[in-house]
């Protein structure tokens, strides 16, 4: 039942739909009472942990428990402090795409979207396994960086992800009119979230300074992907970016391949898919079961 709450908690909530203006919102308390749960659970181990260990190791008890889960709750009273609601509005009349959270505000054009896709962010793993995935509407820009439509907390699911995300993401398609003929999936890691230049470094420090000022979470670019591995790929003659986020060594491995199309192309059976590297039209054959 918590799963299930938890579930439509977090959910991108469509606020207004017009021939104009198109308007979704995240809210904050899906963030909140995430901090809030993870601050009490490190609270109350590192508080019975330390009682129990102090008989046994005595002060060092207090070293390496009592302290680092300190720090967790201070980092969770961040966190809490910084929750805010995000609002995702595509306006036809000002040609823009607009995110706002707080006071913090994003703005694209709508000509610069590409693709609208679904990102299923998976755990790199570890001793214990890795999280559930995460699921996000993501749209896909010009340049190559993306802008995940979710506000702090992702949604967790299975599969394709949940329903409302999918019909959410295909509301967004059709308002923008993308040539698009689906909405596809892309696997990411977030180990894939590591910056790439250094304007990312700065929007990444930016952001860090922010959340230490308790200023609120704020909408942000993810850098351009080195690869990109998609799961369900785009049908139809999708105009991605001509350099996929690559460095020079990975530019030139795919400048040597001539006989394949640029990772991340889209598909559509026996048709031009867009423009590759070097102004390169490509086509693609549709995966095995696709037509």
């Amino acid at each position: 039942a918590a799963a299930c709450a938890h579930g439509r908690m977090v959910e991108l909530k469509l606020v207004e739909d017009s021939d104009q203006r198109l308007v979704y919102k995240m809210g904050a308390m899906a963030m909140l009472c995430h901090m809030s749960l993870c601050t009490l659970i490190a609270a109350v181990v590192s508080f019975s942990l330390t009682l129990f260990l102090r008989h046994y190791i005595g002060i060092f008890a207090f070293v390496f428990v009592a302290f680092p889960g300190l720090l967790m709750v201070i980092c969770g009273f961040f966190g809490c402090a910084n929750a805010r609601h995000f609002t995702f509005t595509f306006d036809r009349a000002a040609g823009d795409f607009t995110a706002i959270a707080g006071g913090a505000r994003l703005v694209r054009s709508l000509g610069e979207i590409r693709l609208i896709h679904i990102e299923r962010e998976c755990s790199s793993g570890g001793l214990f396994g890795g999280d559930a995935p995460g699921f996000a509407a993501t749209l896909l820009f010009a340049d190559g960086y993306r802008c995940r439509l979710e506000g702090g907390v992702s949604i967790t699911g299975s599969g394709h992800g949940p329903s409302h995300l999918q019909a959410a993401a295909e509301k967004i398609r059709l308002f923008l009119d993308l040539p698009q003929q689906n909405i596809p999936l892309l696997s990411t890691s977030r180990a894939s979230k590591e910056e790439h230049s250094p304007a990312d470094a700065a929007q990444a420090e930016a952001s860090l300074s922010r959340w230490l000022a308790c200023q609120g979470i704020a909408p942000r670019l993810e850098p351009p992907l080195l690869n990109y591995e998609w799961v369900d790929p785009p049908l139809g003659p999708v105009r991605l970016p001509a350099t996929f986020g690559a460095g020079t060594a990975h530019m030139a491995a795919a400048a040597a391949a001539p006989h394949g199309p640029p990772l991340g192309a889209g598909v559509i059976a026996g048709q031009p898919v867009g423009l590759g590297l070097g102004g390169q039209r490509w086509a693609a054959r549709p995966p095995t079961g696709l037509s």
